[in-house]
Parts: structure tokens; sequence; C-alpha cells
């Protein structure tokens, strides 16, 4: 998807719910006081421009964030989920994710063993947290397939300014990095 199509989506996105919520908002604040509520619909929709005009200016910043770490951010979904095929054995691979984790915003690890590691990260401007698991599958005693995937905390959550996507890239970077003998599967 291109950058301008993406910005354009996040706009609508933002603009007609929060602009929806908005004209409810004022539609009931003017018929409690006796006024037209009709006449209050535009101000709705222009409430919900500016945020959207707001919120694409966020995405905005976030990619040149982005770019200046060299990840690239082309798949804007907000639950982020990559594997990898790793030429090692299941024992030797969970341990070896520990620094990497820590890197995280305000990481916890809620859950660890030989095949899963589920970490909770703390609130950002980005988002309101996310729920982060590596878990490992051993396919023989020397192959394991390492699935790294990212999601908000939030389930509400719409857009994560590429929050997610960030975690699994730093992720599969340190995968990468920890392990030479690699063969990436797929996004």
């Amino acid at each position: 998807m291109s950058q301008l199509k993406r910005y354009v989506i996040t706009f609508v996105k933002a603009a007609v719910y929060f602009g929806f919520f908005m004209c409810l908002v004022v539609i009931f604040q003017n018929y409690f006081r006796g006024n037209e509520a009709f006449l209050s619909i535009g101000g709705g929709v222009f409430a919900g421009f500016l945020f959207g005009f707001f919120v694409v200016l966020l995405e905005f910043i976030s990619d040149r964030m982005f770019k200046k770490k060299g990840i690239s951010y082309s798949n804007s979904n907000i639950n982020q989920k990559r594997k990898i095929k790793i030429n090692k054995n299941i024992s030797d691979i969970v341990s070896s994710y520990k620094g990497a984790i820590l890197s995280l915003n305000k990481a916890k690890i809620l859950r660890e063993d030989i095949e899963l590691i589920l970490v909770k990260t703390g609130v950002s401007w980005k988002s309101f947290g996310e729920m982060v698991s590596i878990s490992a599958t051993a396919l023989n005693d020397e192959n394991t397939i390492i699935e790294i995937a990212s999601r908000p905390s939030l389930r509400l959550t719409m857009m994560d300014y590429g929050k997610n996507s960030e975690n699994v890239e730093l992720l599969v970077r340190a995968t990468l990095i920890n392990f030479q003998n690699r063969i990436p599967l797929f996004h």
C-alpha cells in the first residue's frame, strides 16, 4: 500500500469515527439546552476533520522515526506476526531473547518456558501497551520455527502508529543476529 493511500485511510478512519462521536455529543448538548440540534452537525464534522489531520500528522512523524531506525513500515495492520526458521535446537533459542525483550518499552515477562515467552509492554505515546509473544516449535532436533507476534493490549485499539511492527522488527533483528544460520519464512 502506498504511503499516501495509508495516510488517506488513516485520515478517513479517524475523522469519521471522531466526527460522528462529536456530532452525537454536540446534538445531545444542544437538545437539552433547547437549541437547534441540526446546526450542531457542522461542529462535529469540523472536529472530526481536525482530529483526522492531527492523527495523520502523528503517523507521518512516526514514519520518519521508523525511517531513521531503518525499519520498513509497509504493513499498517495493528496485529503483527512473523515466522523464521532457525537451524538450532529449541532449548537454545528461548533463553537468547532476554536482552531484546528488556529493550522493549517497560517490558514485563508474564510467562516463560521452553516453547513460549509472553511479554507485556508499557504505555507509550503510540499505544496503551502491547502483548508480545515469542513461540518456538521444533521441526526436528536441529530446526525450529520461531513465531514473533505483537498486538495491542487494549483490544479496542484501531491505530498504533507502527508500534507493534517496531516490536516485531526488533525481535526479528535480534533473532537474525543471534542465529546466523536462519531462513526467513514470511511476514
